[in-house]
């Protein structure tokens, strides 16, 4: 609907007619704080019309930039089913669910799971599951070390996400060729092959683009820790003492830790 307009310019009195104020504050900080012109500009698909045109109208009278260059309006989230909805109660903050121990990457790749313009069902256990593939990333991550394996096929991995994610941002489909790496990379190694550190820097490099760090989340104290309990367990190994060795291996894992005897030695991750 349009509505009459009178106002001024240059002291001069004007009749026209247009669509009154929408949102002129995202407009302002918008311009404020990107610029007269960005990347991108989201928003949820209800946005469409009429916010997001009249925000991009106020921002091109304003400047003749046409505020972003690429606009992306996400479907809804759903939760356990259900339509997500503030007066229904069902949703969750990131920090309720930090508090309940899921980690922000996992909750990051959970949410790249999907494509932005489909339907998500947020749930527990699709939260669980993302814990679950995050220490399958990070387990590939710190056990490879010098070797030459898959340099050739990390660079065909570094090609096919981007072409994933160059189609409409599909985390989804390039999320999917990362695990599918992933899975290479725990192949190779359980058979005894080393993997080139170019493997290891593509997986930092490309779920680094999807918010996702691969580092395991250990501090020097924790280290130091392990460490010193993995040598109480090599001991108590050696002496064929395999009650003490599977106690520390058991309170290590309800640390958080993984335990792994391999033909080299005993190696932890967390």
């Amino acid at each position: 609907m349009k509505w009459d307009a009178d106002f001024f310019v240059d002291g001069e009195h004007v009749e026209s007619q247009g669509y009154p104020g929408w949102h002129i504050e995202c407009s302002v900080m918008s311009q404020k704080y990107l610029g007269d012109e960005f990347d991108i500009h989201a928003g949820g698909k209800d946005h469409i019309f009429p916010h997001h045109p009249n925000e991009r109208a106020q921002c091109f009278a304003a400047s003749g930039e046409g505020q972003a260059r690429y606009w992306l309006h996400n479907e809804f989230i759903q939760v356990e089913g259900e339509k997500m909805s503030k007066s229904e109660g069902n949703f969750y903050t990131v920090r309720e669910l930090i508090d309940e121990g899921f980690s922000g990457d996992a909750i990051r790749l959970y949410l790249n799971s999907s494509h932005y313009r489909s339907e998500t069902d947020f749930s527990r256990e699709g939260l669980e599951k993302a814990e679950k593939e995050l220490k399958r990333i990070r387990k590939a991550y710190s056990r490879i070390e010098n070797g030459g394996n898959l340099e050739e096929r990390a660079e065909e991995v570094r090609k096919e996400f981007r072409e994933e994610m160059d189609d409409d941002l599909n985390t989804a489909r390039a999320k999917q060729v990362l695990m599918r790496f992933v899975n290479e990379v725990n192949s190779e190694l359980d058979s005894g092959a080393d993997v080139s550190e170019r493997a290891a820097e593509v997986l930092e490099e490309l779920f680094g683009v999807l918010g996702v760090g691969v580092e395991p989340d250990v501090s020097d104290e924790e280290a130091g820790m392990a460490d010193i309990l993995m040598d109480l367990r090599d001991e108590s190994r050696e002496r064929e003492d395999y009650g003490t060795s599977d106690f520390i291996r058991d309170r290590l894992e309800e640390l958080g830790f993984d335990v792994e005897d391999t033909p080299e030695g005993s190696r932890w991750t967390k």
